[in-house]
């Protein structure tokens, strides 16, 4: 019984998937020979083993056909539950409001949503270590540096802007006082001219009077 062990089997799915296969390839010797490796390599372990470190560790043992075989029956899923499960999240995903979204950012979303884990066991350690230490370009991040911030700019550039205006109301005052001393000046010469001329106006007259 142990060594007709799934004999039936191969032979349907042999015939089955025919035309993936050479017509001179005969599963069944490949088979044997592949239930012969499994017990004498793992032995009472046969039951724990994954089927990738099997198909990793008997590769080029004259059993490759019988593991693409048994690959592309793995490959298949059995029910349409999964499809149908991706389907439901697309429609909620691109709804009405979400009409726009390209094709390429629709597909990240759907990987996003049916191949990461849930919640409870989703662990963020490795994203967070990745995000502060490397860009989204590669790159190494700098948590030193220093942006100055707009705020700064901008109160930088208005003291500057103040300091400008107050120096030119500096200047604005000194040419005002300039300008007050030469109307002072000017009015002074005016009055002492004006004077001048009272008292020569004066002398005149009094010379006619003595004439007189």
């Amino acid at each position: 019984m142990g060594m007709t062990f799934g004999n039936h089997e191969v032979k349907y799915l042999q015939s089955h998937f025919a035309g993936r296969f050479d017509d001179d390839v005969n599963m069944l010797p490949q088979w044997r020979r592949l239930k012969t490796l499994v017990y004498q390599r793992y032995g009472t372990t046969v039951e724990a083993l994954d089927w990738v470190i099997v198909n990793r560790a008997l590769k080029n043992q004259e059993v490759d056909d019988i593991l693409s075989l048994i690959d592309l029956i793995l490959s298949l899923p059995p029910t349409s539950v999964f499809n149908e499960r991706a389907f439901s999240h697309m429609k909620l995903i691109k709804g009405e409001r979400r009409a726009r979204l390209s094709s390429e950012a629709m597909s990240d979303v759907m990987m996003v949503k049916t191949q990461t884990a849930s919640v409870k066991e989703f662990n963020p350690d490795a994203a967070i270590t990745r995000f502060l230490t490397k860009t989204p370009c590669g790159g190494q991040r700098r948590p030193d540096f220093c942006r100055k911030s707009k705020t700064s700019e901008a109160e930088a550039e208005q003291n500057i802007e103040d300091d400008g205006i107050g120096c030119v109301e500096l200047e604005a005052e000194k040419e005002a006082e300039e300008v007050d001393s030469e109307s002072d000046d000017e009015y002074d010469e005016t009055t002492t001219f004006s004077k001048l001329k009272q008292h020569v106006v004066c002398m005149e007259m009094e010379r006619e009077s003595e004439n007189q």
